[in-house]
């Protein structure tokens, strides 16, 4: 279920970087905001986390430049609610 929560959140997360058309710096952080269905009073208690899982994880994959087929995976945190954001930078 856990796997499956993030696997939706993650894509989620994709497709909104993809439908957005900034410019970009690569000194600036840029925070991704992403709604989920549900309201936890504290995810942190209310989804089992595995022993050095997060809840969750979303990865980047550089598409031109120097970054062209490079992978990061970014750490996200809850804003409460049912608000999650992750900062890329």
């Amino acid at each position: 279920m856990k796997l499956k929560i993030l696997f939706l959140i993650a894509c989620s997360a994709l497709f909104i970087a993809g439908t957005k058309s900034e410019i970009l710096h690569e000194w600036d952080v840029y925070t991704i905001s992403i709604n989920s269905g549900k309201i936890y009073s504290n995810p942190y208690k209310d989804i089992p986390v595995t022993k050095g899982g997060d809840l969750l994880k979303v990865s980047f994959m550089g598409t031109g430049g120097n970054a062209l087929n490079k992978e990061i995976t970014v750490v996200g945190f809850w804003n409460g609610g049912s608000e999650w954001r992750v900062n890329f930078f």
